[in-house]
């Protein structure tokens, strides 16, 4: 679903004189693995609610065995994939003093404006291929981490269903729903082909919905991020690899995103 925009309204990339100037040299913005943000449980909060709503499905009899080893089983899948972000904040208007805090505390300090909108058109794949990693625009979603109910998640980017939801399509669309005595073959393989199609489905719907989710803790933010995925042998790993930076403590690695601004 495309975002419908607040005309005017733009989200703000904060950071020291050293990253500006690589924005602009590189014409790029650095995205970082996820599990080296702020939040050292980034993507595991994701994880955790996923878990909670299988186990509240299971508690009141609504999912059968085989759906539950199916969604888990596409789940355990997404640990074969990294992912990357790049932050922004709407957040009193690009001026908020935990966010300069946190990413441009060297002086001086950036706060960058950039339209959604505009945004999401930049970073659409390059000819030189890259940019062909899987890359898109989307509001963070704040969930408290131990909080039994899952509530919809709203955006004005895109529709987002809930976990729940994905549970009851998966297990409408599972072969042992489909399969009825005295089917012949050709239904049955069409029957397997319906359930191979909704597991891909639902492996793309929570590999868009885990990177966006955070602890309520850091809602102040209101954050968005441009994600990216990668996935082990994609051609963007050797057009646009992985590169590494000093961090507070460690060793980061971080892919650049190009922002093809123009006709570059």
């Amino acid at each position: 679903m495309e975002e419908q925009d607040k005309p005017g309204e733009l989200v703000y990339h904060y950071t020291n004189q050293r990253g500006l100037l690589g924005i602009l040299e590189s014409k790029s913005i650095w995205a970082t693995h996820l599990r080296y943000l702020n939040d050292l449980e980034e993507y595991s909060v994701g994880v955790r609610l996923v878990e909670r709503v299988i186990e509240k499905t299971r508690s009141q009899g609504l999912i059968d065995e085989e759906t539950e080893r199916s969604f888990k089983g596409v789940l355990e899948s997404l640990n074969s994939c990294d992912f990357y972000a790049a932050s922004f904040s709407r957040a009193n208007n690009g001026d908020a003093l935990n966010l300069w805090r946190a990413y441009a505390s060297s002086l001086p300090g950036y706060s960058l404006g950039f339209s959604p909108e505009q945004l999401r058109k930049v970073i659409r794949p390059r000819l030189d291929g890259t940019n062909s990693g899987m890359s898109w625009l989307s509001e963070v979603f704040y969930i408290s981490r131990d909080e039994g109910t899952e509530h919809a998640l709203t955006s004005s980017y895109r529709t987002v269903p809930t976990i729940t939801s994905l549970i009851n399509y998966l297990k409408l669309n599972s072969y042992c729903s489909a399969v009825t005595p005295g089917m012949n073959m050709e239904d049955r393989v069409t029957a397997i082909w319906k359930t191979i199609e909704a597991v891909k489905k639902i492996g793309l719907l929570l590999m868009s919905i885990l990177p966006a989710l955070k602890d309520a803790g850091f809602s102040d933010e209101i954050e968005s991020r441009i994600i990216q995925t990668r996935f082990d042998g994609a051609p963007s790993n050797t057009s646009n690899p992985v590169q590494f930076h000093q961090g507070n403590w460690s060793i980061v690695p971080h892919v650049q995103i190009p922002l093809c601004f123009g006709t570059d």
